[in-house]
């Protein structure tokens, strides 16, 4: 079988040797082994860029491009300019999993008390780095909180589904490995946790902008600590996978698993528990600490254009997933339609975005006829959507129309 060809996108500037020689390691040395380096050596003016030439001396896979200095956004550009791969990665120059990793695991440390009532499952993907160690350093100090699991590199899907079948608690929150929990707050959050049995928790978390801004985010706010009814969430906005803590046992009896190799699986992860959660209850103070480039940093046009069909296979799989339960959806009707409306906005704004060419647009076209065929309640609800709509009413001749739009809002 034909595996995808993944770029990585890593721009260098004034970076240590030994950290520059270890990040661009760390990308050659993965297991999965169809990958595209591009290392943009942003008008460094000390060796970094001599240093990036060897590595393309002796691996073909690597291609180094120098350019005047522009800043990482710029070299981001220039790299994405470049690749020709399925999907699209971003690596930093001074990029280490210990980097983030050791604050990640310490961030979980707190009282005795609190820890009896955790377990802490890391999931290295096939790393070539200094993750296991790392992961197994934290099993030994803490062998009755930390587990350290090696598995060969299946993707960021294939680390959820895993860890849904090995977790033993009651509880299910995933953290990704360059983000962190409020210690404070997870120490409250564990001891209080104890105590509940909703199917459903919602927290605030903090988006953590470099230099060290950060912004609260709160998309359930008319949402109490008092256990209630699920129909509760229809007054929450678009709920983010680092809000949600699941009960273990209502992700595995529904078997409840993630696209595997594949973007915007968030949707699906805050999407298909929804359906057969039966209460919900919000710990109140902020827990998840989310790590983000520069504030105001969009999503890049060129990387929407090297995984865009992505977005049609998580809709499609949401889609599926609300007809094959919709009897069961009644009482949560309003979240539902948030969460549908979301997923196919973005596949019809990714579409527009990518191509004026009439190809792209019957491509859309055909995808609109498909849902007015095959789920028909999707597709009356998703006619709220302003530009779904007025393609619709126009038979998709104002396609170029909202591409300048939604440009302009890009930009």
């Amino acid at each position: 079988m034909e595996q995808n060809l993944i770029s990585v996108i890593m721009p260098v500037y004034k970076t240590e040797e030994s950290h520059l020689r270890k990040a661009i390691e760390s990308v050659i040395n993965q297991s999965y082994r169809e990958l595209e380096i591009v290392l943009v050596d942003d008008g460094s003016p000390d060796q970094c860029g001599a240093i990036c030439d060897t590595y393309a001396e002796t691996d073909d896979r690597v291609r180094v491009i120098h350019k005047k200095n522009g800043g990482v956004s710029s070299a981001r550009n220039c790299g994405l300019e470049a690749v020709t791969g399925d999907y699209i990665f971003f690596v930093d120059s001074d990029d280490n999993v210990e980097k983030y990793l050791e604050k990640a695991l310490t961030s979980m440390i707190c009282s005795p008390t609190a820890m009896e009532k955790l377990e802490v499952i890391i999931e290295d993907d096939g790393s070539t780095d200094g993750t296991l160690s790392i992961a197994k350093k934290y099993e030994k100090l803490y062998p009755d909180v930390y587990r350290a699991i090696h598995k060969e590199n299946g993707g960021y899907g294939s680390t959820i589904n895993n860890s849904i079948v090995l977790a033993q608690g009651k509880y299910f929150k995933q953290l990704d490995g360059d983000d962190w929990f409020d210690t404070e707050n997870i120490e409250q959050f564990l001891n209080w946790l104890s105590a509940v049995d909703a199917d459903f928790v919602v927290t605030p978390y903090y988006n953590c902008f470099e230099g060290g801004k950060t912004e609260l985010v709160d998309n359930c706010k008319a949402l109490k600590s008092i256990e209630g009814n699920i129909s509760l969430v229809n007054s929450c906005g678009n709920i983010a996978m680092h809000e949600l803590t699941i009960k273990t046992e209502l992700l595995r009896d529904n078997h409840i698993s993630i696209t595997e190799r594949c973007f915007y699986t968030d949707n699906e992860y805050t999407f298909l528990p929804l359906m057969f959660a039966k209460t919900v209850i919000k710990f109140e103070k902020p827990l998840y600490c989310y790590r983000l480039g520069r504030e105001g940093q969009s999503v890049s046009i060129e990387g929407v254009k090297k995984h865009y069909r992505d977005a049609f296979s998580v809709a499609e799989k949401m889609y599926k997933a609300y007809e094959d339960n919709k009897e069961i959806t009644g009482e949560i009707d309003a979240i539902v339609q948030k969460k549908l409306c979301y997923i196919t906005d973005t596949v019809y704004t990714y579409c527009i975005v990518v191509s004026p060419n009439r190809e792209m647009k019957i491509k859309l076209k055909e995808f609109d006829e498909h849902l007015k065929r095959d789920y028909t309640d999707i597709y009356r609800m998703t006619n709220t959507i302003k530009k779904v709509k007025l393609l619709r009413l126009s038979g998709f001749l104002t396609y170029a129309y909202l591409r300048e739009e939604v440009l302009k809002k890009w930009k």
